[in-house]
């Protein structure tokens, strides 16, 4: 054979049962082999494989040229450059008020004092969205606070945005708890189309309310809430609606409520989806996650359990694409005062703005060069990862904090152990088997 090829660094073969099984992660291949095959990828002896079976692994990138071993993590990083460097598409998370009506006590807010949006920093942020000549499209998530304490401001906003010459606002969602979202807000959000809403769910009733609670009051919020999810499903038809529980290692049965309350109440109602939202508070050290969490590497537990539980969970893994917000050359954070921000746990924080809406130019350019530079999957360690293609990057700001600020925090998925990969590839074929 002329050309010579080598086992990619994303194949990986094991055996349960007395059973073989190859596995590439770029491809998402798993098959059932026999060891005379095994024997061959691993010696290199291609000369003992058919040619459809070379063929076969060349298909499914089990084996490649010896000098193109990378080349997949170098297209993707290729790709990722073009993406989070398109100049074509603004991304703004806006959050016109940091007031909250909740006095939730693992929200950071409640510590900062409430700031809302003018109609002069109104009116700059809309210069400032001008200034991108080459910006086409828009995406918008609002935000807070809860953003819908400043309802008029939106309404205010979101004419300024949709004047002529601005971008095409694309997608446009929101992030709130729901309690205002009431009949009023579901009638502008009718007329303005809303693609997305995200609601905060701690649980069912009392279990909701004691940490979901309204500021200065002891009234229940979960009911109030729950009518206006009804509300929305009913008038808001093309919307998706994402209930997010916050989920750490005592409030995991919180999550298995809502998720039987949803799937009672909204059988026929494909566009409810309801998702774990892992709690990520810092322990006392500031540099690693508090006990109470999940671990990285503690997720597939998690995830385990909500199968057990009867959560429509495939946990096989999926080729992931990487990136957030914070590595977008043009994808902003704006606080109520013009500040821009690249994080969503940098808002608020002085010492983390790097810009404001009446200056194109930026400031704390090391912070900035940093974050865009220093906060993604892409690095030497990555490079070797046999499970990079399935793995989601992890958190930008996380990386950010162990290069920088002494963090030791988790970001591998949990499918670098190979225990774990191994039990979520054959939860495929077990359910396979299953359904036969």
């Amino acid at each position: 054979m002329n050309v010579s090829y080598i086992p990619s660094i994303y194949t990986q073969w094991f055996c349960k049962g007395n059973v073989w099984y190859l596995y590439n992660a770029q491809s998402n291949f798993l098959s059932e082999v026999s060891d005379e095959l095994i024997q061959a990828v691993d010696g290199r002896d291609w000369d003992s494989l058919p040619q459809p079976v070379m063929d076969m692994l060349i298909k499914h990138h089990i084996i490649e040229k010896e000098g193109e071993l990378y080349d997949y993590f170098d297209s993707e990083l290729v790709r990722f450059n073009a993406e989070q460097y398109d100049l074509t598409v603004l991304n703004l998370v806006i959050a016109p008020t940091t007031a909250c009506n909740f006095d939730c006590p693992y929200c950071f807010e409640s510590k900062r004092n409430p700031k809302t949006i003018s109609g002069d920093t109104i009116r700059k942020l809309g210069d400032f969205v001008r200034s991108f000549d080459n910006a086409k499209k828009m995406r918008i998530t609002w935000y807070g606070g809860e953003p819908l304490m400043a309802l008029s401001k939106i309404r205010k906003i979101y004419a300024l945005l949709t004047e002529e010459g601005m971008p095409e606002i694309a997608h446009q969602s929101i992030i709130t708890n729901g309690y205002l979202f009431d009949e009023e807000a579901i009638d502008y959000f009718v007329d303005n189309k809303l693609n997305q809403i995200q609601i905060t769910l701690d649980g069912i009733g009392k279990a909701h309310d004691q940490t979901r609670c309204l500021k200065n009051s002891d009234e229940s919020t979960f009911d109030r809430i729950y009518r206006n999810i009804r509300l929305i499903a009913e008038k808001m038809p093309d919307t998706d609606i994402h209930i997010r529980v916050n989920v750490d290692k005592q409030s995991f049965t919180k999550f298995l409520d809502v998720y039987a309350a949803i799937k009672r109440d909204f059988p026929d109602n494909k566009r409810i989806k309801v998702y774990p939202g892992l709690i990520k508070a810092d322990d006392e050290t500031g540099c690693s996650l508090s006990s109470s969490c999940y671990q990285s590497d503690e997720r597939h537990e998690l995830y385990s359990s909500l199968r057990q539980n009867g959560f429509g969970l495939d946990v096989f893994p999926k080729r992931s694409s990487k990136g957030c917000m914070m590595q977008g050359i043009a994808s902003f954070l704006i606080g109520p005062e013009g500040e821009l921000y690249k994080c969503w746990n940098d808002i608020g924080k002085e010492e983390k703005v790097i810009g404001t809406v009446d200056s194109k130019k930026l400031k704390h350019t090391s912070l900035l060069l940093k974050y865009l530079l220093h906060s993604s999957s892409f690095n030497e360690e990555c490079r070797e990862c046999k499970v990079f293609p399935v793995c989601e990057g992890g958190c930008g700001y996380d990386r950010y904090r162990n290069r920088f600020e002494g963090g030791r925090f988790s970001v591998c998925t949990h499918l670098k152990k190979p225990e774990i990969l191994e039990e979520a590839l054959l939860s495929r074929l077990s359910a396979q088997n299953q359904n036969k």
